[in-house]
Formats: C-alpha cells, sequence, structure tokens
C-alpha cells in the first residue's frame, strides 16, 4: 500500500496504531519509507484478543495530538481500518468485565437508539448487546470519534485480512465516505 501511494508522487507518510498484538497498543512515529515501515512491522507480532474499543481510542488520540494535526493538514488523508478477525469486545467477558469497553462502544448512542433508557442503562452494566446492537454501537463509535475531530479524513476503508476477518463487523466502521474489501 506505501509503494503504491509513494507511486503517486509526493509526500507520503503513514502512522500506524496496533490495538492488540504484542507488542500491545503501539503507535509508530509518521512513517515516510518502505525501510521505516518494515522496521515497525519487524517489532510487532500478531496475538489474542481483537479489541476494536481499543482502536477506536487510539484514534482518538491520535486526532487529538498536535503534530499529527499538522502532519495531516492540507493532505489527502486517508484512514485504514484493517482487522484479522471479529472483534472480541461483544465477548462475554469482555462486555460485563470491562467498563471502559462499554463506555467507548456506547458513546455514540443515546437511550432512545437502543429502545429506551432501560435498556441503555442495562447495556452501560454490562448486558450483553444483540447482534443489531452491536454494529450500531460500532458505527455510532467511529462516527462519534470523527465527528468530535471534525472528520480530518478524505476517505475511510474498512479491510479484512485473514480468514478470521468479518465485513460483518467492518461494515459500520467504513461510514460513508470509504468502501470495504474482504
Amino acid at each position: 500500500m506505501f509503494e503504491k501511494y509513494d507511486e503517486q508522487g509526493g509526500d507520503v507518510q503513514f502512522k500506524i496504531t496496533t490495538f492488540a498484538g504484542r507488542p500491545e497498543s503501539q503507535t509508530s512515529d509518521w512513517i515516510s519509507s518502505t525501510a521505516e515501515l518494515e522496521g515497525f512491522f519487524n517489532g510487532i507480532s500478531p496475538f489474542g484478543p481483537t479489541p476494536y474499543y481499543k482502536a477506536l481510542d487510539q484514534l482518538g488520540e491520535l486526532l487529538d495530538d498536535v503534530n499529527s494535526q499538522q502532519v495531516m493538514a492540507g493532505s489527502d488523508s486517508q484512514f485504514y481500518f484493517i482487522s484479522d478477525g471479529k472483534p472480541t469486545d461483544f465477548r462475554y467477558d469482555d462486555w460485563t468485565k470491562f467498563q471502559d469497553n462499554r463506555n467507548t462502544m456506547m458513546a455514540g448512542l443515546d437511550p432512545e437508539d437502543v429502545g429506551g433508557q432501560v435498556r441503555y442503562d442495562n447495556l452501560l452494566r454490562g448486558y450483553p448487546p444483540t447482534e443489531a446492537e452491536q454494529k450500531l454501537m460500532l458505527e455510532s463509535a467511529m462516527e462519534k470519534e470523527l465527528t468530535d475531530h471534525n472528520q480530518p479524513f478524505d476517505n475511510i476503508w474498512s479491510l479484512g485480512v485473514g480468514s478470521g476477518a468479518s465485513l460483518e463487523y467492518l461494515t459500520p466502521l467504513a461510514t460513508d465516505k470509504g468502501s470495504l474489501s474482504p
């Protein structure tokens, strides 16, 4: 992907954030060469769960970063959400035990989105969401993150890699400014 953008000319820079794997939750500096890109990927490896809430939190951190705002200002900014698996946020243990998970995933919802205040409060307390609620949470959490930061991207792409990736959960993250790829 980096090489294809580089072939088009201009100043190409990538910032990569991992939301799982080893080491967990790593964010690269701005990468401007294939060697830097390879160096970053040589230092990480896939492992464990697929916590989408961490990716959404890291997106907010990236967009709050003054240096990143300056790098992206006036440029063609593309956002790629790439996953190799179904989000683990909604697994019973992850949903019921981790309040941070629930707070992030429900950040863009209003009680009427899920059938009223009682259902909303129950979800916030750890009651498992339905599949439809899960997709709504993903979409609304992404939209909230982007709205809170004035949606700085020209396109938002969701990509699934590997046999475990499911477009069913990546679709809500692409929003209306990007596309999907299996």
